[in-house]
């Protein structure tokens, strides 16, 4: 893989013959060359990594906005979008099953990513009209701020859609609700809380708290 230092190809994104044209998060613009196709029936292995490729983009694909968030710190650390990062991290750690039915495995996905403390004691109830989620509000640990914003996602992989909210109620408030009006009732949500700062300079892991049926 090559770095495009100036010229036309430089701020491109796309495939001109056989070279792809990637551009990156910090304004790199990276070039590599096209896999080669291959005459080949492809293994279980081959078939297996395209499923994996499959299902997880299909699970992130919903998400693509809220990673750019989410994941944008995560992605600086590894050079890549905020999509990117997601989707890398659920590859490796939120898929289970075995081919052809490999999953993703919603316990096992962080829908935000940094070095923040989690939220502690936190907890969720459905109500008519969402979901009312609580946390301990407390700020004793160093690096922890009154004014930290909680980061509320509702994701409902059946209807391939997420509802959430991006600094919501601060920290000392300890309780936030998700409104979920206007969803398509009878389907699962899986719910997840963090925290992130006023000036979006840090975030918490997000905490799963489970699935609800909306």
């Amino acid at each position: 893989m090559g770095i495009v230092k100036s010229g036309i190809a430089q701020g491109f994104s796309g495939k001109v013959g056989n070279m792809v044209f990637s551009q990156h998060e910090d304004r790199e613009t990276t070039v590599s060359l096209a896999p080669a196709p291959s005459t080949k029936a492809p293994t279980t292995d081959q078939l297996s990594t395209r499923q994996d490729t499959s299902v997880c983009t299909a699970f992130v694909r919903p998400l693509a906005e809220f990673a750019k968030i989410g994941f944008r710190l995560q992605g600086k650390l590894e050079r890549q979008t905020g999509y990117n990062a997601m989707l890398s991290y659920v590859r490796k750690n939120a898929l289970t099953g075995i081919y052809p039915n490999r999953i993703v495995d919603v316990s096992g996905v962080l829908m935000t990513r940094g070095n923040m403390r989690p939220p502690e004691d936190a907890a969720v109830q459905l109500t008519g009209s969402g979901l009312a989620f609580s946390w301990n509000p407390e700020i004793k640990v160093e690096g922890l701020h009154f004014s930290d914003q909680v980061v509320m996602m509702a994701y409902f992989p059946e209807l391939k859609m997420a509802r959430y909210m991006i600094g919501g109620a601060q920290r000392h408030a300890g309780k936030d609700v998700l409104m979920l009006t206007g969803i398509k009732q009878g389907y699962a949500a899986a719910v997840y809380l963090s925290f992130i700062t006023d000036n979006r300079e840090a975030i918490s892991d997000s905490v799963y708290l489970g699935q609800f049926i909306w």
